[in-house]
């Protein structure tokens, strides 16, 4: 995907004929002594080379030579002596470390080169970095390669060098495309097409709108694809013959495979006009193209000539990449031998320490760097030892099959922790499920014979490993610093730098980057000396089942359930027992949970006793399949507390609207789960290692917004969601909703167009609980276009995204968000619902309280004043909820019957950390106010009962 992924040879000749002008410097200065003429020498070597010599490089220039190379280097650049004749020497010795593949002798070299370019001599500083980044790159270290080649870019473009600007963007490019991060690839290549302009005749315009479609191509958008490279064939973009026009229609014709369209991929396979440059595509495509045939012997074929074709690479990933994909081909059509051959051929390739010739040799972990088809390789092998095992029933926890799958998530464990960006990281969790489900099958098995512990232990890592990558990876640090007693003002220190470094990483802003890295690396020093329990704190991913015990009280019960196949496990876990049970979730299941929510939704209607009657049905047989088995269990039965991890359709599930009990009635909520049971949520369980409590300057503030109908309407015309927001309805409750609860718990409320992105800012660390009575509008299939509306008249604050609730720094112990579906959101393989709660939840906030659909406004105003009731009185989070949800049903003065539709209150899930807070007495309240206050409350409520209410939705 680089410049010199293909044709190495060639472009590396290429890259040192841009340099062979300065021989002219060279020939001019009369050699005086030995070092002249190793440098005359090295003249002559460049001015005749070919491509048939450059192994002969090894021979001529040898390695006492290229010493001498480096004192010329030392000396010339200390008397500032002519900085072309220095590049030049320098050059010869990157061609003898490439053709050696020599990468890190070469890094070294460079690093000591570096110490002596003289700051203004930024050409050379930036061609030098982008040459040590492509070293990196060649040895597989493609993360510090993107590092240097991401603060290279704006040295190059200061010098104006816009070859080797445009160079590194397409190395860069690369760079994020080998770690799986095809994204932010892509975000590079239209960087660079931006900086070159439109230039249809331009090499580098060829190449990279030809590395805008592959991207394209592996991001899963193949019609986007398909158009970036018909649209470039049309305008004569690519050459004929050319190597990038072969890849136009071998990417197009993968892409019409994957779509189905086999007539329309065989046209286009057969319009590759390859050559010894192009032939690698053509049998890339065509071994593709019979594989979805079922043709295994020409798949074959044609896979074993593209392996051939990248044997001596000067990247040895192209070539593990190619017995990797052999190896899975050989796996799909049953030649487990042959594919367990390949997989550790591939993997001797990237493991220099393993004995190719024994299969059982395993590799040294010590030192080695994650690569996806090394995942793909070692996948081969754990399914090959797995079918072994489980052949014979004996499954070791410590054997073959558990290496390699203990290899195969460390490597994507380091993977995700080192891309750039939250997209790809949600890629690679949907890309691994795969694999997850593999190895949990495997361990699954083997706790099913031996009840261990450590059986258990191995299938509940991987349960979590396959879950909230993102949100584990982003909060774990915060945790960490929290529990290690870490004083608030450094935390803050360190949020606020880490914030501002990946702001100034994405402006590209060198010289920024520069001057917060120091302060940040000596913060991270002065934690880990001075606080140990942050080292062990920061290298603990996930929890085992000691972890999770220790932290549960004796009335909590944890359940996380696992959806494989037509498979639900659900690991139960209490602070003295431990169980897996598994259920059966065929598509009758699905459509069973599907029918409950339709008519959860519809109870809105008051369509009569039929409609009551057949959700009453509904919700016992969901409650029958997935909780009964659990809770009818004698040692399970005593627990109040349950909290679900949940997964499948449970992810935007009301446990609440839940019957445990046979009736007709859902205005009972005896008949519901809860009436027994406090009913919480976890996106994963490293969130039962709740931040301690801190010190807050309030204990609330309410953030509320009516939103008159005619500004809805008229001031979002510009808006890409002006139909939606055409559609919302005032919210005529959400400021007595806010005020209330100020004046219950002793804090601050804002209105209207008070309420601005900053001031929320303000409030998220320095208050215990922060409350939002508005409108929120989530996007089903972008998850980072979900947002909360503010008030119009703010004009560039009208609303509060997904990026600014991540980039708040949040520290509150509950967020209230009494908005619609701000519990539900896009679903991402791997990672569940990213919601509006999930978010503030990645931000810091310890618990989130958020709605599964569009709640109604005057319900919810009452059920929030009932939850922060039971938070008053000392109630926990969960319960709190559960007191407000029965309260309702059961007050008269608070609901009549045509609104005690699960509908009107069950839509709550409370999220995170249940503990109690710990709030102090109201200022605002006086008790002289409580009689008066209750006569008028019962007044109204008298003359509205009875009569149907007029209700807006939020």
């Amino acid at each position: 995907m680089n410049l010199f992924s293909n044709r190495p040879i060639s472009m590396l000749c290429m890259l040192i004929g841009l340099f062979c002008s300065y021989g002219q410097v060279l020939a001019q200065m009369s050699p005086t002594n030995e070092n002249e003429e190793l440098l005359s020498m090295a003249d002559s070597l460049f001015k005749d080379l070919r491509i048939s010599d450059l192994d002969s490089l090894n021979h001529q220039m040898q390695q006492t030579q290229v010493d001498s190379l480096a004192q010329i280097v030392q000396s010339r650049s200390k008397k500032k002596l002519n900085w072309d004749l220095w590049y030049k020497a320098f050059l010869i010795e990157k061609s003898i470390a490439y053709s050696n593949r020599d990468y890190e002798l070469l890094i070294d070299s460079i690093k000591f080169y570096l110490k002596f370019v003289p700051e203004e001599e930024k050409q050379l500083k930036g061609r030098l970095q982008f040459l040590m980044a492509l070293s990196y790159h060649f040895d597989g270290d493609y993360v510090t390669s993107a590092e240097l080649n991401l603060e290279n870019i704006k040295l190059l473009k200061e010098a104006k060098d816009s070859v080797f600007t445009l160079s590194t963007y397409i190395n860069l490019s690369g760079d994020y495309s080998r770690i799986g991060d095809d994204l932010s690839a892509l975000d590079l290549i239209e960087e660079g097409i931006a900086y070159l302009g439109d230039k249809p005749t331009n090499g580098y315009y060829s190449l990279l709108q030809a590395n805008k479609g592959i991207f394209l191509f592996y991001k899963n958008d193949l019609q986007g694809c398909i158009d970036v490279f018909r649209s470039n064939l049309k305008k004569g973009v690519f050459k004929k013959g050319s190597y990038n026009k072969a890849r136009a229609y071998s990417y197009i014709s993968r892409s019409l495979l994957k779509l189905g369209q086999y007539h329309q991929a065989k046209k286009y396979l057969d319009s590759i006009q390859w050559n010894k440059y192009s032939e690698f595509e053509f049998r890339t495509a065509a071994s593709e193209y019979f594989q979805s045939l079922g043709d295994f012997g020409k798949a074959k074929q044609h896979r074993i000539r593209a392996m051939e074709l990248r044997k001596g690479n000067v990247e040895p990933r192209f070539y593990l990449k190619e017995i990797s994909k052999l190896a899975m081909l050989e796996w799909e059509f049953g030649n487990r031998e042959e594919a367990m051959q390949r997989a550790h051929q591939a993997l001797c390739i990237h493991f220099k320490d393993l004995d190719s010739l024994d299969y059982l040799d395993k590799p040294d972990l010590d030192r080695f760097v994650p690569e996806t088809w090394v995942i793909e390789a070692a996948f081969v092998k754990a399914q090959y030892y797995k079918e072994l095992e489980s052949d014979s029933a004996i499954y070791d926890p410590n054997g073959q099959t558990s290496f390699y799958f203990d290899l195969i998530f460390e490597m994507y464990d380091d993977i995700k922790k080192n891309h750039f960006s939250n997209e790809s990281k949600f890629k690679m969790g949907a890309y691994s499920q795969d694999m997850y489900e593999d190895a949990l099958s495997f361990y699954l098995n083997n706790w099913n014979q031996t009840k261990k512990d450590e059986s258990f232990d191995k299938a509940l890592k991987i349960a979590q490993l396959s879950n909230a990558y993102v949100l584990r990876n982003t909060s774990s640090t915060l945790q960490a610093l929290h529990e290690a007693s870490i004083p608030q003002n450094l935390i803050y220190k360190y949020s606020s730098l880490k914030n501002a470094l990946a702001e100034s990483v994405k402006q590209q802003d060198v010289d920024l980057i520069d001057s917060l890295i120091q302060p940040l690396n000596e913060l991270e020093d002065h934690f880990e000396n001075m606080y140990p329990t942050y080292n062990s704190l920061t290298n603990s991913k996930i929890l085992n089942l000691n972890d999770i015990q220790k932290r549960l009280d004796d009335e909590s019960l944890v359940l996380k359930y696992i959806l494989q196949g037509s498979k639900m496990y659900v690991f139960m876990i209490s602070n003295s027992r431990s169980d897996i049970i598994t259920l059966d979730f065929s598509q009758h299941h699905l459509e069973l949970i599907s029918q409950f929510r339709r008519a959860l939704l519809n109870s809105k209607n008051d369509e009569g006793q039929a409609q009551e009657v057949e959700f009453c049905e509904l919700s016992k047989q969901v409650y029958d399949h997935i909780l009964e088995p659990v809770l009818s269990k004698a040692s399970y039965r005593q627990f109040r507390n349950i909290c679900i991890v949940p997964d499948g359709p449970l992810k935007n599930l009301a446990i609440n609207a839940l019957m445990h009990k046979e009736s007709k009635n859902w205005s009972d909520p005896r008949n519901f789960i809860i009436d027994q049971y406090n009913i919480s949520y976890f996106y994963y369980l490293g969130q039962l290692v709740a931040l301690p409590s801190k010190e807050k300057n309030s204990e609330y503030v309410g953030f509320g917004i009516q939103y008159a109908d005619e500004m809805l309407t008229s001031n979002f015309i510009d808006s890409t969601e002006v139909k939606v927001i055409a559609n919302l309805k005032e919210l005529k409750n959400s400021a007595d909703e806010v005020k209330s609860a100020a004046e219950l718990l002793g804090g601050e409320h804002f209105l209207e167009e008070e309420v601005t992105v900053d001031l929320i800012e303000k409030y998220m660390n320095s208050t215990s609980i922060v409350h939002f009575a508005v409108h929120a509008l989530v996007d089903p299939t972008d998850f980072k276009k979900s947002f909360i509306l503010l008030s119009g008249k703010n004009q560039n604050q009208f609303q509060l995204d997904y990026k600014q609730i991540l980039n708040f720094g949040i520290g509150n112990d509950l967020t209230v968000l009494s908005a619609c579906q701000t519990g539900i959101g896009q679903d991402i393989d791997g990672e569940g619902l990213m919601s509006l709660s999930r978010a503030f939840t990645y931000g810091g906030s310890q618990s989130t309280l958020g709605s599964f659909w569009n709640v109604p406004d005057r319900a919810t105003m009452h059920l929030m004043n009932l939850f922060y009731e039971g938070l008053k009185n000392g109630y926990n989070k969960s319960d709190a909820l559960r007191q407000a949800q029965i309260q309702y049903l059961t007050n008269d003065d608070l609901s009549s019957p045509s609104v005690r539709a699960p509908y009107y209150w069950a839509g709550w899930a409370l999220n995170g950390n249940i503990e109690p807070l710990t709030l102090s007495p109201s200022n605002s309240f006086s008790p002289y106010w409580l009689i008066p206050g209750i006569l008028v409350s019962l007044l109204i409520f008298t003359l509205f009962r009875g009569k149907r209410t007029y209700w807006t939705f939020i």
